[in-house]
């Protein structure tokens, strides 16, 4: 069997970013697109769920203390959504004591990333996610490959 190389074009990707501060979405915008992510801003909790239906973004980093619609009670609504529920969310936060952090993972984050963050960490915890979604495309890929194949192998039996 041929080894698959899993190969990551960042641009292939959409990032929404969702904070209610504009200093934050504008720094997480210069970062990622400096990585070639392409980025979607949202500054509220409502307007994030907004743009999850209208841009299907791959990844959230989501803020948690927002007016209006908190970032927990965006990721409820989110993981309520069936068609948008597999979306990994990255917490991104100031919000730190060991409750908001397992609060945020029982609600569905894939991570929890707390501010102030260095970029480092940032960007490998985002590249990560990133490898995985495309470890999960690959997989659906192949098994979708091998069902037509099966079919195929079944119809040229049933043909002799």
């Amino acid at each position: 069997m041929k080894k698959m190389e899993l190969t990551i074009n960042p641009s292939d990707y959409k990032i929404l970013v969702v904070d209610d501060n504009e200093f934050n979405v504008h720094l997480m915008d210069i970062l990622l697109t400096k990585e070639k992510y392409r980025i979607i801003k949202a500054g509220s909790g409502i307007e994030a769920l907004e743009k999850v239906r209208t841009d299907n973004p791959d990844l959230i980093l989501l803020d948690i203390m927002m007016p209006d619609m908190n970032g927990y009670e965006v990721m409820a609504k989110l993981k309520a959504d069936e068609e948008h529920k597999d979306i990994p969310v990255v917490l991104l936060t100031a919000v730190s004591t060991p409750d908001d952090i397992v609060k945020g993972f029982k609600l569905g984050a894939s991570d929890y990333i707390t501010k102030p963050f260095s970029k480092e960490e940032l960007l490998i915890r985002i590249n990560h996610q990133i490898s995985l979604i495309a470890a999960k495309n690959q997989i659906v890929k192949q098994n979708e490959e091998l069902k037509n194949m099966l079919e195929e192998l079944n119809k040229n039996k049933s043909a002799k």
